[in-house]
């Protein structure tokens, strides 16, 4: 019993479930993503430092 509800919430958070259309976006972004922002950016610049220390 407790195997099967482990694996239930397993699932919920490790599986993603789109309608056709999110799907059609999501896969748009992957081929064509976005130029970076000004907060990416700041956000890899923080990274780049936290990962140096």
């Amino acid at each position: 019993m407790s195997l099967k509800k482990a694996d239930a919430i397993v699932r919920e958070n490790e599986v993603i479930s789109l309608s056709a259309e999110e799907w059609e976006r999501f896969q748009a972004l992957l081929l064509h993503p976005p130029k970076p922002n000004k907060k990416l950016k700041q956000t890899l610049a923080w990274y780049r430092q936290v990962a140096r220390d």
